[in-house]
């Protein structure tokens, strides 16, 4: 629901949603080749779905405000409680055991946690923009993320049926405790600024570009297995991007260049690496013959970057990539 708002010079709405979640997983996990249910035509060797339910549900509130400061000066301000749900990775991947070597030891693991909750966040953002030519725009602003349940890396204990062989002396189908290195639910924070500019050049042509400076981390206390590593993972601390532009009634062509500092990806094998920066260069080119019929064509990647993963610092590299370049033709049809 929303309702809106009106004022000498200035405008806005507050809005309401309820969010109900309802979330069933299934997650791949080693077992007996007899125990009820097994699969056993998998060349990893036999597994069992094991499902998990969970319902959540979230009243979801938020305020926008605008006051125009003069014809071309405009400030903004916005507040919101937003909800998004973990990567079905992260909820529903296939969980891998070691099992323990004596009935009162604790085995090992590592995979998904199906009891991830839902990611909620409450942001605040204000700015002001500059409207100093026509199609032309300069503005700053800053922001505020306070996380909940944000999707970190910790170690929880949960008991599974052990399978071992009869050298360890456990009975098979003993149930034992693991020590799994899984995602888990944190708290966690983002600050930044965000600076935009664009403009237009002999009216078809024009040039744009954005600028974001962003710093973050969790909050809760840190799981022993990440080492006392507190980044978020996926935070950039400096992105930005470039392009120019030429569009007339019927023609349009864009290209652009993307940056973005390095940032932590998580870990592997129970150690922390992380992804150097990198750029990509795409471009976009179409044609609109009338209101009906349009085709564009769309390069994605074009200068084809190495992607570089390390460890604890450049001078331990993890892994190199190239994904190569990427061409699209779209042709759109419509009444």
């Amino acid at each position: 629901m929303q309702s809106d708002l009106a004022g000498p010079r200035w405008s806005g709405n507050v809005g309401l949603r309820l969010v109900e979640t309802r979330e069933h997983a299934i997650n791949n996990e080693a077992a007996s080749t007899t125990t009820p249910g097994v699969i056993n035509t998998s060349a990893f060797g036999p597994f069992i779905g094991v499902e998990t339910d969970h319902s959540y549900f979230d009243v979801l509130p938020s305020l926008n405000l605008k006051y125009d400061v003069t014809q071309d000066l405009v400030a903004r301000f916005a507040a919101a409680r937003t909800m998004t749900r973990p990567d079905y990775s992260a909820l529903a991947g296939p969980v891998t055991l070691t099992a323990p070597g004596s009935i009162t030891a604790t085995g090992s693991g590592s995979g998904s946690n199906p009891d991830l909750k839902p990611i909620r966040s409450t942001d605040l953002n204000a700015g002001v923009e500059w409207y100093f030519a026509k199609r032309s725009l300069l503005s700053v602003g800053g922001f505020y993320m306070k996380l909940n349940n944000y999707v970190s890396y910790g170690q929880v204990t949960k008991n599974f049926a052990t399978f071992a062989s009869a050298a360890t002396g456990i009975p098979p189908g003993t149930s034992l405790p693991y020590l799994l290195t899984v995602p888990v639910n944190a708290d966690g924070r983002v600050e930044g600024l965000e600076l935009a500019y664009q403009q237009a050049i002999l009216n078809n042509f024009g040039v744009d570009a954005n600028f974001t400076l962003a710093n973050g981390k969790q909050t809760s206390t840190v799981s022993p297995v990440l080492h006392g590593d507190n980044r978020l993972v996926g935070l950039s601390k400096d992105t930005y991007n470039v392009g120019g532009y030429y569009e007339d009634e019927h023609f349009n062509a864009r290209v652009s260049y993307t940056y973005r500092s390095a940032f932590y990806s998580g870990l592997d094998r129970q150690t922390a690496f992380s992804q150097d920066g990198y750029g990509t260069l795409g471009a976009t080119v179409g044609y609109a013959y009338d209101k009906h019929l349009s085709a564009t064509v769309d390069m994605l990647n074009l200068n084809n970057p190495t992607l570089k993963y390390f460890a604890l610092n450049e001078q331990q590299p993890r892994a190199f990539y190239q994904n190569g370049r990427q061409f699209y033709f779209n042709v759109r049809l419509k009444y």
